[in-house]
């Protein structure tokens, strides 16, 4: 894997055939739980950020849960 993705909740399921990790952003803690959950339980690696999208924070942390990744936003 080379690549972290930050999608919305809405866009967070359709990654997962893309082999990318995924941190799913947004300001619902319910919605980016359900989309982690359903990430992992499809094998993806991901894991969630509750706040803004577009913080600088929540790319931040996906360069250090996922060292070496290109890290986008895909909002």
């Amino acid at each position: 894997m080379d690549k972290v993705v930050i999608p919305d909740p809405v866009g967070a399921p359709a990654l997962v055939a893309d082999g990318v990790a995924v941190v799913v952003a947004g300001p619902d803690a319910a919605l980016v739980g359900t989309a982690v959950a359903a990430l992992r339980a499809a094998g993806a690696e991901a894991a969630g950020w509750i706040g803004d999208p577009s913080d600088d924070a929540v790319r931040e942390m996906a360069a250090e849960l996922f060292p070496g990744c290109e890290v986008v936003l895909a909002l």
